[in-house]
């Protein structure tokens, strides 16, 4: 069965959507390791805010949320995994309550 991967994205603020790290640098690589990994890509999913700012409070973290709560996704796939969250406990609940869901979560800056 291929799994249905998401690709969660985020910038700090929206004028970084450009450079090193930016929103289109962050989606290729993600995909590239995605169709390299064989997943099927079934959403995108992009923020330019802080990330200190809880994943659920997002607008597209909370978008995230509800695909992963429908059961149409079941890997989420991340640049890096501050680009997930910056706070230590937003992070943690986060990677435990997608985890409780079935989801597995990749950073490609950890594997």
């Amino acid at each position: 069965m291929t799994q249905r991967a998401a690709i969660y994205v985020r910038v700090n603020k929206s004028n970084q959507v450009e450079g090193r790290d930016s929103l289109s640098r962050q989606i290729e690589s993600c995909t590239t390791f995605a169709l390299e990994s064989g997943f099927d890509v079934v959403g995108i999913y992009q923020d330019a805010i802080s990330g200190r700012v809880p994943v659920l409070d997002r607008p597209q973290g909370l978008e995230l949320y509800l695909a992963i709560q429908a059961r149409l996704i079941n890997a989420v796939i991340v640049y890096r995994f501050d680009r997930l969250s910056r706070d230590v406990v937003d992070f943690l609940t986060t990677v435990r309550d997608w985890s409780q869901e079935g989801v597995e979560i990749y950073g490609l800056d950890q594997g």
